[in-house]
Formats: C-alpha cells, structure tokens, sequence
C-alpha cells in the first residue's frame, strides 16, 4: 500500500475488520430447491491484519479457509476462499456472521464421488478420438475441498480437452469445469472442422450450466450422461469453449421427494449457492484498492431491489437458445481493436458485488468471462502442457498471437511464416492498447473460480511472451499512450489474482526499461508541457497538417504506472504517473461556459510545445475537446490532485478538485436504474481534503 491509499485515509476504515468487528457474509440459493452443502465465499483482509490462517470463523460452524492470489507487500494475506456447510431453503438469502476464533473442529475430511468415468468423445477433421484425461495439477487440497485439473489431447484430432473438479468433503456432487481447444504443432492447420465433441459419463451425470444460451445439448444414459458442446461447426486455431457444471449422482430412490439431499442435486444443477462479502473496507480489490459505493439512485433498499430486478430479467433472457461463440456483455468485445468504449474498460468491474456484497449478479457474469475461451489465443504442446515464453524464447506474441512477422517471432508454433484467414466466429486477441481483463480477475477474486483462474492463467503467459523488454524487438516498444496504461493496469490484476513473480517482475521492468524510456519529453522543466508522446500528421486530426497531442490518451497511460505502484511500491512508476497526472491536470482540462467538463482530446503541438494562449485553448485550429472521454480521466485526475498535493501545489489541486466535483454532481440514474459506468472509472480515491466549495454552473 503506497501513496494514496495513506494511513490519513485508511486508518479509521481498515480497523473494523482487524480488531475483531464482525463481517457479514451474504448467502444467496438462487435454486427453488433446498440444498445442504458447502458453500465458499471469498473474504479480503487489510493489509498486516492476517499473517497465515484466518483466526476467524462463521458463527456457530467448521470453517475451512483457503487463501489464494497475491498478498500484501508485508506477507499478509489479501484475500482468503471461506468455506463452511450450511442448509438453505429454496431461493433462501441468508445474512451470516464471521466472528473471530478457530470456531468449532472441522470434521475430519472424506473425499470420494464413488466409481464414475469422464470420457471426452470428439469427431473432427475426419477423424475420431475418445479419451480420458490424466491428471495434471492438484489446484487445491484442504479439509474442505481439492480442486483437481484433468487434461489431454483427443487423439489425432488436434484438440486438447481440459477438466476441473472441485470434490468436497462429504458431498456427493462435485462442481466442475470442462474446456476443449483445438492447438495442435503437429500440423499446419489454422481450422479444425467439427462433427460433434461429446462428454460421455459413467456412474455420475454431468449437467452443464447456461444450456441453452450456449447451445449444449443433455441427455440421460442408462449408465449417466452424455453432452454435446458442438456439433457441424469450427473451432479456428488457439481457439475453445469453457463450460461449468456439475457431475452428481442419480436420485435416491428410497428417500421421500422432498428430502433436501435430492433436493441438493436437484438445486446443483441450475447453479451452485452463491456467497460475498463487502470489499470496501479492505483495500484489496484492485490496484488501487477503492471500491466506489453504489450510486445516489440505488442507495437504502433500492439497492437489492435492484439486484432481484437484474437477476430476473438474466433469466428471462437465458431461455433464449444462443450460440456456442456467443459474446456476453461483460467482456471486451469480440474485436477489442475496435474504437470507442467497451463494457471491460475502466478501473473496476463487478463494484457492484464487492461494494454491497450482494452476490446474484456474479452468475449473469459467469457466462460472459467463460467466452474469453473463444478467443483463438490458447496454445499447447504436442503433450498437451500450455505453451509459455519460458520453453519457446523465440516465441514472440502480437494480439495473442505468434507475431504476424515470422522475423519477430521465428518460432511459430509449428504453423507456417504465413497466417491465412481462419474462421474464428469473429474472435479476435486483444491488442496491447485494449487489453483490458477487469471483469474476468473481478470475478476471480470473488469467487474463486477455478475455471477463471485458468483463463488468467493464460493471459499471464501472453503477457510475458506480447510484453517483452529484449531490444530490438517491436513488442518491446511502448506502442501508443493509453496502451502503456492499459498493459501496465491489466498485469496489476493478473498480479493480484496470481502472485505470479514473473508477471510482477516484467510489469516493473517494463516501466524501467520500455515505459519511462518512452516519455521522450520527460526532461523539459515541470511547467512546461510533457506529453508522453507527439504523434505524427494523421489525416483526422487537424487535416493531417500538424503534429499533435493525444491528451486523452496520457491519462489513460498514467494510471498503469500508478497501479503498477500500488502494488509494488517502485519509484519509477510512481515519477513516470506522477509527471504524467500533472502534465494532464495542467493541460489537458477545460470548463465551457455552461460548467461542463470537457477534456482535450486532440492539440496542435506548435512552436515546439509552447503553452496555448487562453483564445486558442478554444479554437478547433488548435484543439479538438471532449466531454464523453473526460470520464475516462476521472482517475488520472484524482492522481494528479495528490502528486499536486504532495508538492505543496495548491492551485493545482484546487484545480482538479473543482473538475472532479463538477463531473460528480454531473452524473445522472443509468436508463435501466442499475450501476452505470460512472463507478468502474470513479474508483481512485487519494488523501481526503477539506471539501471543495460548490460551483456554479
């Protein structure tokens, strides 16, 4: 925890959960159904208030605690899976409390689902495969649950099909994920056409959720199941389906109808309990550990009718039978190149759970990060082992992908220099200033889902093969502004939901050695203009008759090296978001003349980066202004009213708080009444100061 998150702040609100205050969990069966099972719920801790273990426990029940992620800079936990046994009613919301202490003994663990066989059963490429697969990593083991990861290829189909299993103690069913990808080095070929991949079961039956969204057919066999994820179509090259579900046992027949263990495998198959918990008060979520609180429409009881409303309407609108390489509308898009905002972009995703710690949202969202599996950006050995830049040096990544110059990247993946066109359902890599994976490590860090991590997983071993820092390369190359913010931003929550070292490491070598590098005018004295980059003629801007500034662009960029900071605590970062802030803050702002706040999108660089006159920071010769990207500079704003601050600046921090409090009186009820994008920008907060006086507009 670094400069804005300072103990003048965080004092007051990080004691409650540190010094034994109760938490309350929220626990939600969205099932009409009854169910006793285990449920999980992921809890953050401040930072230095957990050292191993959590010494706490829900009132009254076994408790099992299972930290995963990164933790604090001291070694203290961030966040730990909570995981206790509990009955539910049907569609039961219950409010449970963590009180401190071991609580009682955990029973001893019995882990087992009896006999059963999983088979993966593929026809494609006019050839047919059926296979088990091996295990290959034990993700977890604890009193509570493990979590095995199954994997193997399907014969010479060139698909490789992926399974997790997440057994817990004395349950009879077990959650699962299962994944197929077609990546083969063995052949050149960029499609693979499918006559159907099936999972064929023995002894449990596998029911998959979203069905009819994803177009997953089920069906009962006399010994258990067998369920169609595709059929007629194809999978393009790196590219795969992720789908979860559960595998249970059939119903037992001597108990009553209404007994609640039927009733529990009844429930399982529509979804699993849902649980969370308020991350507001912990300073774990995300970078900048700020979770902004719901907006002014929602607040009181409006709040969770909001939620009931939302969640209603997801199942309305998921009886509608879709499309396998379906898009969801919680992700980047399925060309994330495209300009213009993007539901993923932003600081936060999922504010919504963290903030109220109301979970039923965190199903709708399920379905959209399960479809970054579609994006043809998944790659594997002959042996099946996901390809990593550790093994293939010469492997060199562009929009997740060998780089489309054989030069750059020599090693191909067994795939010619030359990459055809290749049906791919639209899909696309996300491009280095677009990469943008809020929504899928919110939900990670909210659930711990296993099937997230391993989609996380992969973007990490994209990061380091596209984020290079070897010279020479055009990958170690910073690439436009805001890319250098959006990279740097994105390895944070990879970071955060990993602790990979390596992600941490290249994140900090990429600002030392690509980043501050980049910033060609960081030299010229403080109160002249520093623009990260000058960007040449371009046929929209000014007629493609002058150099200019993106200012947008810096504040976007600022905020990768101000994350990578408050993770890691590097100087460097901290002086490239710093001097940034400031430049944007002086520079980039203005009020029109009815008080609303606008941003500079494009400005002339003339007479080598002289200051605009006051009459020329209005003339369209000169500047192009913005209001609906001055959003996106909200926490760009807030870091540059604190690096004012610590410089004794006053005028400049009485400067972005006039800015920062026009654009928050300016925020109105999204159309739908639910959580608008306001929040997922508005989610960086610094060192709170005297309230500013009110403006007029």
């Amino acid at each position: 925890m670094h400069a804005l998150r300072t103990t003048l702040l965080v004092s007051a609100i990080f004691a409650g959960f540190a010094i034994g205050q109760e938490r309350k969990l929220t626990i939600q069966n969205l099932a009409p159904f009854a169910r006793d099972e285990w449920l999980t719920v992921s809890v953050p801790f401040a930072e230095g208030t957990v050292t191993g273990v959590p010494e706490w426990h829900v009132q009254d029940l076994p408790t099992v605690w299972q930290p995963f992620g990164a933790r604090w800079s001291d070694g203290s936990v961030r966040q730990a899976l909570c995981m206790f046994r509990k009955p539910l009613g049907s569609l039961q919301e219950l409010d449970l409390t963590l009180v401190a202490g071991a609580g009682p003994e955990v029973p001893k663990p019995e882990f087992g689902l009896g006999p059963h066989a999983i088979r993966f059963v593929a026809k494609a490429g006019g050839k047919t495969a059926s296979t088990e697969l091996q295990i290959v990593e034990l993700l977890e083991s604890n009193a509570a649950r493990q979590v095995i990861l199954m994997r193997g290829r399907l014969g010479e189909t060139g698909l490789v099909a992926e399974c997790v299993l997440e057994v817990y103690s004395g349950q009879r069913h077990a959650y699962c994920g299962v994944s197929v990808f077609f990546s083969d080095p063995s052949t050149q070929a960029f499609e693979c056409q499918v006559d159907e991949i099936a999972i064929e079961t023995e002894g449990l039956a596998l029911m998959l959720r979203h069905a009819r969204p994803f177009a997953i057919e089920h069906a009962m066999t006399e010994k258990g199941s067998r369920v169609v994820l595709l059929k007629g179509n194809v999978i393009g090259d790196g590219q795969g389906l992720r789908r979860t579900g559960v595998l249970l046992p059939p119903l037992d027949p001597d108990l009553e109808e209404g007994d609640v263990a039927n009733q529990t495998l009844r429930a399982a198959v529509l979804c699993r309990p849902l649980g969370a918990t308020s991350w507001r008060d912990s300073g774990a979520f995300g970078a900048f550990g700020y979770v902004p609180e719901p907006p002014p429409w929602l607040a009181g009881a409006r709040t969770r009718a909001a939620f009931a409303r939302r969640h209603g309407a997801f199942v309305q609108k998921s009886r509608q039978r879709g499309h396998p390489f379906l898009v969801g509308p919680h992700s980047t898009s399925k060309t994330p190149g495209q300009t213009g905002d993007q539901p993923d972009f932003g600081i936060v995703q999922l504010e919504p759970v963290a903030s109220t710690g109301i979970p039923s949202f965190l199903y709708e969202v399920e379905m959209s990060i399960l479809q970054e599996a579609c994006r043809p950006v998944h790659f594997f050995e002959a042996d099946a082992k996901p390809v990593t830049a550790a093994n293939h040096p010469q492997w060199v990544v562009w929009e997740g992908r060998a780089h489309w110059n054989h030069k750059v990247s020599p090693d191909r993946l067994g795939k010619p220099n030359k990459t055809p066109r290749f049906q791919t359902h639209g899909w696309k890599g996300k491009i280095r200033s677009h990469w943008s994976s809020n929504y899928l490590c919110a939900y990670y860090l909210l659930t711990g889902c296993p099937q997230a991590l391993l989609e996380i997983r992969n973007e990490c071993r994209l990061y380091l093969a596209a984020q290079t820092v070897r010279p020479g390369l055009s990958t170690s190359t910073p690439g436009a502004s805001r890319a250098v913010g959006r990279t740097l931003h994105t390895a944070t929550w990879l970071y955060l939901c990993t602790g990979d070292i390596d992600v941490g490491q290249r994140m900090i070598d990429r600002v030392h050695k690509v980043a501050m590098p980049g910033w060609l005018t960081q030299n010229r004295p403080e109160t002249e203009m520093r623009p990260y980059a000058v960007d040449r003629p371009y046929p929209s801007a000014f007629d493609g008759k002058s150099w200019f500034w993106a200012a947008w662009m810096d504040n976007i960029a600022a905020i990768g090296p101000a994350a990578v900071y408050e993770i890691t605590g590097d100087e460097v970062a901290k002086k490239l978001a710093d001097g940034l802030a400031l430049n944007t803050l002086r520079y980039a702002w203005r009020i029109d003349q009815a008080g609303t706040v606008r941003v500079v999108y494009w400005q002339r660089w003339v007479d080598e980066g002289r200051k605009l006159t006051e009459y020329e920071g209005w003339d369209p010769n000169f500047v192009k202004l913005s209001g609906s990207v001055s959003l996106w500079g909200m926490p760009c704003l807030e870091w540059g009213r604190q690096a004012a601050a610590e410089r004794g600046l006053d005028d400049l921090v009485k400067k972005a708080d006039d800015l920062l409090a026009r654009m928050r009186r300016a925020r109105r009820p999204s159309k739908d009444g639910w959580f608008d994008r306001f929040g997922q920008w508005d989610a960086v907060r610094g060192v709170v100061a005297p309230a500013a006086k009110p403006v007029d507009k």
